[in-house]
């Protein structure tokens, strides 16, 4: 007896909580849900980054990458969490880039080029796959998110 009044406080409490997050989400103004702005495309994002890499993947003379659409739906999903969230962090287990707060892909492509972690994965002349994904948050940040195998 004493153990079901516990959970019915408990829930009871829980209820309190859910209508004090509502009832604070609508004196706040944030009744409208969210809806995330439109983006191109992912195969149209997806295929702009894979030319750039190609590219520099020639100008050092290695073979170039084709497009997985597995690859490009993960990194598209990702750049969406990212940009839904606004966490800017890496997928574990997949080998990957991810840029934020860049306005262009050139502008992407030239810090990964800057920076040796994102090099190596541009380069690797392991990679033949690729796939690649972008999305601009609601608050104007874009994120960036490119997949390898």
């Amino acid at each position: 007896m004493i153990e079901r009044r516990l959970e019915l406080r408990i829930w009871v409490m829980v209820g309190i909580w859910i209508l004090s997050l509502a009832l604070l989400a609508f004196v706040s103004g944030c009744e409208e849900p969210f809806v995330p702005p439109p983006c191109p495309q992912p195969s149209t994002i997806s295929g702009s980054l894979l030319a750039a890499h190609n590219a520099a993947r020639e100008r050092v003379g290695v073979g170039p990458l084709v497009e997985d659409p597995e690859l490009t739906r993960g990194s598209q999903s990702h750049a969406d969490w990212m940009a839904a969230t606004n966490h800017f962090q890496h997928a574990f287990g997949v080998n990957e880039n991810i840029a934020y707060n860049y306005t262009n892909m050139d502008e992407v492509m030239e810090i990964w080029m800057k920076s040796p972690g994102h090099r190596r994965n541009i380069l690797d002349p392991r990679w033949t796959r690729f796939g690649g994904g972008w999305h601009q948050a609601a608050n104007g940040v874009q994120f960036w998110c490119t997949r390898f195998k």
